[in-house]
This record gives C-alpha cells, sequence and structure tokens, in this order.
C-alpha cells in the first residue's frame, strides 16, 4: 500500500510539474522535514546550517517556486520505502542522470514532500 501511496504521490507531483502549478510542493510539503534535510546535508558537507525553522518556512513561503517542464518528459523509474521515508527516482528527457531523487516523508501521517528531483543535463 505503502508504494502505491508514493506512486499517487509523485504522479501528482509530476502532473504539477508538467502543468506548471506553482507552490504545490509547497502546499504538500513537510517544511519541518526539508529543514532537517537541509541540516543533514549540510552537515555530510561538513558545514553548518545556521538557518533557523521559522527562516527557513518564512523563506519558503516567500519565493520558492518549481520550474514547467514539458508535458510527458517526465517518467518514474524507481521507487524506494523505508518506513516513513520514500525516494523516487524520477527521469526527465534530455538528462544525462538523476543527481537527487523526489524525496518524501510521512512522520507527519501522509506523505508530504521534503525535496525535489535534480537532474545533470551536461
Amino acid at each position: 500500500m505503502s508504494e502505491d501511496e508514493v506512486r499517487k504521490f509523485a504522479e501528482e507531483y509530476m502532473e504539477a510539474r508538467e502543468k506548471g502549478i506553482d507552490k504545490w510542493h509547497l502546499k504538500n510539503a513537510d517544511t519541518k522535514a526539508m529543514w532537517e534535510q537541509n541540516k543533514e546535508s549540510y552537515a555530510q558537507m561538513g558545514m553548518t546550517y545556521d538557518q533557523t525553522y521559522e527562516e527557513f518556512k518564512k523563506e519558503c513561503e516567500s519565493g520558492v517556486s518549481i520550474l514547467k517542464v514539458d508535458e510527458n518528459s517526465l517518467t518514474i523509474k524507481s521507487i524506494k520505502v523505508e518506513g516513513d521515508y520514500a525516494e523516487v527516482e524520477i527521469d526527465i528527457k534530455g538528462a544525462i542522470e538523476m543527481t537527487t531523487p523526489l524525496k518524501l516523508s510521512k512522520k507527519s501521517g501522509k506523505w508530504k514532500y521534503i525535496m525535489g528531483p535534480t537532474w545533470s543535463f551536461g
């Protein structure tokens, strides 16, 4: 069941990207988990993440948006679910490789966005 829920969420994310629905990811985000993910990423690079959660949340709400992509350019490659955490590898036409998967958290009781996918185009 969890994999089906994650697939449905990923498909909704891809549809939002293809239709250019701005702020969709923030309406479906766990900003606390996003902030914690940023802190963890900085720590892995040996850096300190000084932004408070309140500052991060305000920044997210004020101007973060996702870029529109061409219709039918995104496809799900794989889904990995471990407890209340999931990663979805999403291919995009023209990319050489995926550098970061779509990351989701279910800590709040339902699947929420915590990090969008990134790709390398050469």
